[in-house]
């Protein structure tokens, strides 16, 4: 799924997992109504407004917090 998705120019999905992918490798997302994956679809939504680096921070940021809970 990484692989063709990093040669597409957009993704129109209505599943969570590619949309993950189309960001990571900043290809154009459209996102389709599914019912049943709505609320990970709401949640791709609003991550489409940061930039690559604002989300690994974020990414760095959680994964710390949740490091010092399991430890």
């Amino acid at each position: 799924m990484f692989a063709i998705i990093s040669v597409a120019s957009e993704v129109v999905t209505d599943r969570y997992h590619p949309g993950v992918a189309s960001l990571i490798h900043g290809i154009k997302l459209t996102i389709t109504r599914y019912p049943n994956e709505e609320i990970k679809l709401k949640g791709l939504m609003e991550m489409g407004r940061y930039n690559k680096y604002q989300t690994e921070e974020m990414n760095e940021k959680a994964f710390n917090a949740l490091l010092q809970v399991i430890q």
